[in-house]
């Protein structure tokens, strides 16, 4: 599980049948390529659930490039101006 702690860093929470090797790994992928895209999802209010990549995507927020990594929208690609 993962959460923003007070000082605004993602933590993981680990079950207690997880491997202390396998944890390790866990964090270095996620620091290394999903960082960023788990900050974007945990950023909700309190009390709220974490946003889905499926939901980043709807908002415009977040879309799939033509190598198949995920690209931050600085726009909403689906706002169209007159």
């Amino acid at each position: 599980m993962a959460y923003l702690d007070a000082d605004g860093r993602i933590r993981l929470r680990f079950g207690q049948f997880v491997r202390e090797e396998d944890r390790w790994r866990i964090r270095r992928v996620i620091e290394r390529h999903y960082l960023a895209l788990v900050r974007l999802q945990l950023d909700v209010p309190e009390g709220t659930k974490p946003r889905s990549v499926y939901q980043l995507m709807a908002a415009g927020r977040l879309r799939i490039g033509r190598d198949g990594r995920y690209v931050f929208c600085t726009t909403n690609p689906h706002h169209r101006t007159p």
